[in-house]
């Protein structure tokens, strides 16, 4: 299994509800469902699944040869500079 990483977070009392309601009907923990909400918000910004980074990139090192419309019109602003 994947090592996890404590991640905290403010939550209005009403979406804390929701949250523990939520994972008590599909019978699931909180964090489950946290993980399967952050998985599928990822998919729908097409970041998910994760992509391997190439050798020699540090770990959180977007790989710009990746074709991503935020990196691509931040690399043409840069470029006309």
């Amino acid at each position: 299994m994947t090592k996890t990483e404590t991640v905290r977070a403010r939550v209005t009392p009403a979406e804390y509800t929701a949250l523990a309601t939520l994972a008590e009907s599909q019978e699931r923990t909180t964090s489950e469902v946290i993980r399967e909400l952050i998985r599928a918000a990822a998919k729908q910004h097409g970041v998910w699944p994760l992509t391997p980074q190439p050798a020699g990139l540090p770990a959180r090192t977007r790989d710009i040869r990746q074709p991503q419309a935020g990196m691509r019109s931040r690399i043409r602003t840069e470029e006309i500079k």
